[in-house]
């Protein structure tokens, strides 16, 4: 009896040393599969990253501070490989090629963006692909736009690479997770005989191990409830690692703030769509989105209204489809869908008057209600282009023929506008270098009192005389300049050379009375018009009172806080105050009574007909009358006729500006003048 009960222990013994050597090797394993595991993953996370931020530095409006973002990402991902080949150099080297490349084309981009002409100032609040689907389809040979098309071609290459090594890193850890899948689990099959034969053994000397003592079997059953909990733990982490690469995989594929599909996803979901509807013959339409003014909302309320209302849109767009469409966020205020096999070019219009219907609905945020437009351009597979990038291209080039056409509307793409988007972008280029090659030029137009013909003053008016195309009226490059940010640069130019021209007047001993100067939107939203001013007055030794500033109502009704504030502040410099085309803009006048206007500037579409045109000439009294019931001066635009002139005297306006009295004419002109009046103000001929 007692041989057995040793051999039974001796049994015991045997049987739970071998368990214990068999879960250490199975744990040590299963630690060296994770170490190299963590590895992998940690330059995966890395490269996606670099890639995301590669992609950003196409998108992004703040190319220079983006780029220190990329190049952060970029050290990051070297340290994480560089831990890759310490942990596993065989698998690194295969990897090696792949690196090598994406650093070459590194260092290349890292030039390129050193480049002065990619500083934010040149970009004027465009990103990369902007820059570029404004015209670089239309082969524009500037060297402005060669040097985009090469960084943007360099950029697209190196995100192929990157694309190219995130799948051999999936593929390497899968491997890993083959290889220590295997003898995972050969051990656990192992360990279960082992434990089975234990178990036999333990029931054969039962009796003989109980008499002994009850200890072994709380130890065998203690280190199956060990071994059961290390492979519970095993595929906890395996699923929480899947979870977070399908995280990471819809990151980078979705826009974080709407949840749409960001400018990547859809590429390549047009890309397959297109390869699709080329082989079965069937049509597309791209609709190109862009909010109309949406810049107003994060300037005047705040880059946090300003998501809410793109979160807000977004899913309104999604609720009102009213048939699967791919629905996409490119990037700040632009959005893309997609119709695949569309059943007609009716079909497209509803869609396109659907999303302009439900845009016009007020969107509520913070208890405010905001009313937004968008204008839209469509490009259809395979009228339009036959490739998705061309096809996109296309819907951005019609996107901008309807802005052109007022907003609030959508236009197909045709040919003309490849043309004409040729023709604008040549124009921006020139219209970049007007300032450094000093191509503008002011002209001054007389302001008299009809009365006497006395002259009061000036308006500064720009004018572009360039070498090739002559002089450029101001219709045609104001509207690019305020598009692109231009305008601030140029309106600064306007500002002070028209104060220095009337300081150098004042200072030779002539009268010119007082310059009227325009100030743009974007100027006053820049928030430095103030400081521009100040700065103007000091250097050019023009008095305050020497200059007049006028602004547009809809620009005051458009960001009234921000607009006040700054009438408020250069009123007190003893500016005047003038709102001009008075009458086109808002029907609320409160602002009148709370603002320092001093002068309301009767627009020329009323004046145009009268006294003929019964309700222009009714809708001229009324705003007359309200002048002088609010103490206001007035003067009438565009007044080319003595019909008019004496209409208006009659009526109570005094004050007129039009070639009647005396066209725009150049400084050396304008100066002419001032020498034929002299001293003191004197008539000026109406043959002007």
């Amino acid at each position: 009896m007692r041989s057995i009960s040793l051999y039974g222990f001796a049994v015991l013994i045997l049987g739970a040393i071998a368990v214990g050597v068999l879960v250490a090797y199975l744990l040590l394993g299963y630690g060296a599969v994770v170490a190299k595991q963590r590895v992998v993953e940690d330059a995966y996370d890395s490269i996606l990253d670099l890639k995301h931020q590669t992609e950003r530095l196409l998108t992004t409006t703040e190319l220079v501070k983006q780029k220190k973002v990329w190049e952060a990402a970029v050290d990051e991902f070297s340290r994480n490989f560089a831990r890759l080949a310490e942990s596993d150099a065989k698998s690194a080297q295969g990897l090696g090629e792949s690196w090598n490349t994406i650093r070459g084309e590194v260092g290349d981009i890292r030039r390129q963006l050193g480049n002065p002409l990619f500083s934010d100032r040149n970009l004027m609040e465009k990103s990369l692909l902007r820059r570029l689907g404004e015209g670089l389809n239309s082969n524009e040979s500037g060297e402005y736009y060669v040097t985009v098309r090469t960084l943007v071609n360099a950029i697209d290459f190196l995100q192929q690479r990157q694309s190219f090594l995130l799948d051999d890193l999936q593929a390497l850890n899968r491997r890993i997770q083959d290889d220590g899948a295997s003898p995972l689990l050969r051990l656990r099959q192992l360990l279960f005989g082992v434990a089975s034969v234990a178990l036999l053994a333990l029931l054969a000397f039962a009796a003989v191990i109980y008499t002994l003592t009850g200890r072994a079997e709380r130890e065998l059953l203690r280190i199956q409830g060990n071994l059961s909990e290390a492979l519970a733990e095993l595929e906890v982490r395996q699923q929480n690692l899947q979870a977070q690469r399908d995280t990471l995989d819809h990151l980078a594929h979705h826009d974080a703030l709407t949840g749409l599909p960001n400018r990547l996803m859809f590429l390549e979901h047009l890309r397959v769509a297109v390869k699709s509807a080329r082989r079965r013959k069937e049509g597309l339409a791209l609709l190109f989105i862009d909010l109309d003014r949406f810049k107003e909302i994060n300037d005047s309320l705040g880059h946090t209204v300003g998501d809410e209302v793109l979160k807000s849109l977004s899913t309104r767009f999604r609720r009102g489809a009213e048939r699967e469409e791919v629905f996409a966020r490119l990037g700040g205020d632009e959005f893309t869908v997609l119709i695949e096999a569309p059943s007609s070019r009716e079909e497209v219009e509803r869609t396109a008057g659907s999303i302009i219907a439900r845009m016009a609905e007020p969107i509520r945020v913070d208890q405010q209600e905001l009313y937004l437009t968008c204008s839209i351009g469509i490009s259809l597979f395979p009228d339009d282009a036959t490739d998705a990038e061309v096809l996109l291209r296309n819907a951005d080039s019609a996107m901008y023929k309807a802005k052109d056409e007022g907003k609030n509307n959508y236009q197909f793409y045709t040919s003309e506008m490849t043309r004409s988007a040729y023709e604008r972008m040549k124009l921006e280029t020139n219209l970049r270098k007007a300032l450094e090659q000093e191509e503008f030029e002011l002209f001054y137009q007389p302001q008299v009192n009809m009365a006497d013909g006395a002259l009061l003053g000036f308006e500064a008016l720009i004018r572009w005389r360039h070498k090739d195309f002559g002089l450029v009226s101001p219709a045609s490059f104001i509207p690019i300049a305020e598009e692109t940010g231009l305008i601030i640069a140029i309106g600064d130019w306007v500002l002070e050379t028209a104060a220095r021209q009337m300081a150098d007047w004042y200072a030779r001993g002539f009268t010119p009375g007082r310059m009227a100067v325009n100030l743009a939107g974007k100027q006053i939203t820049h928030g430095q018009v103030l400081a521009s001013v100040k700065r103007v007055i000091a250097e050019s030794g023009c008095r305050p009172e020497w200059l007049e500033l006028e602004v547009t109502e809809g620009l005051i009704m458009r960001n009234q806080d921000q607009t006040a504030a700054l009438l408020q502040e250069l009123g007190a410099l003893g500016i005047e105050i003038a709102i001009d085309d008075f009458g086109t803009g808002y029907s609320s006048l409160a602002y009148l009574k709370h603002l320092p206007i001093t002068k309301l500037k009767i627009d020329q579409s009323f004046v145009r007909s009268i006294p003929g045109g019964s309700d222009d000439a009714e809708i001229v009294k009324a705003i007359i009358a309200m002048a002088r019931g609010l103490s206001l001066d007035l003067l009438a635009e565009g007044v080319e006729m003595q019909e008019q002139a004496h209409f208006l005297l009659g009526a109570g306006c005094a004050k007129a500006q039009g070639y009647l009295y005396g066209r725009p004419m150049t400084a050396r002109d304008a100066e002419a003048l001032l020498a034929r009046q002299g001293a003191r103000p004197q008539r000026v001929a109406a043959s002007l």
